[in-house]
């Protein structure tokens, strides 16, 4: 998976794809259903064993990217440059029916460990 990221997630567009090339074999990534990416020993696991699921209530998958940029930034999995390469995931616009902006997604939580 980590040698060859397009093959799991393809090549243009996917966010799978994405972190595990910017993440240079720290992190493991992979897509599901709709609204979910998870992290865990088979689908997403960082390098220190950690796995995590992320799932968005709604369904939908637009704020499956800032919330997964975040995680990984909070997690320390985004030094060294690493989050230049995920910046088209960290925020994103919403647009009303006209294509103009009208809002943006951008994740406001802190993760902790219990």
């Amino acid at each position: 998976m980590l040698e060859f990221p397009e093959l799991i997630g393809g090549s243009i567009g996917r966010l799978c794809t994405d972190i595990m090339r910017a993440c240079d074999g720290a992190v493991i990534a992979k897509s599901g259903a709709e609204g979910y990416l998870a992290w865990n020993s088979s689908l997403f696991a960082i390098s220190d064993g950690l796995g995590i699921a992320v799932k968005i209530e709604d369904g939908g998958e637009r704020a499956i990217g800032p919330a997964a940029v975040a995680i990984l930034d909070q997690l320390h999995q985004l030094d060294d440059g690493r989050a230049d390469r995920l910046s088209k995931w960290c925020h994103k616009p919403i647009y009303n029916f006209r294509g103009e902006i009208v809002g943006e997604l951008v994740p406001t939580f802190q993760l902790s460990r219990s």
